[in-house]
């Protein structure tokens, strides 16, 4: 598991985080905490493409107070786009 809870990421944390995770080949990453951070619709955004594209990565934590995206993320079935 990666954890970044708390450390105060916004949109453009979050985006480059997701960016580099779905670039990389070797990441076999299947847990990511973003919880206690500030991720808005840009940044959650860039959280679903990443989850499309990672297919290892099953679970993502994300802050609680965001209306738009819940405690916890569980991915059960992986798809093509």
């Amino acid at each position: 598991m990666r954890r970044l809870g708390g450390n105060f990421l916004q949109d453009e944390g979050t985006i480059t985080i997701c960016n580099a995770l779905s670039e990389s080949k070797a990441s076999k990453l299947k847990e990511l905490d973003l919880s206690s951070n500030i991720i808005k619709v840009p940044g959650a955004n860039a959280l679903a493409a990443l989850l499309v594209r990672a297919t290892e990565l099953t679970t993502v934590w994300t802050p609680a107070h965001e209306p738009y995206l819940t405690t916890h993320l569980t991915v059960t079935e992986s798809s093509s786009v």
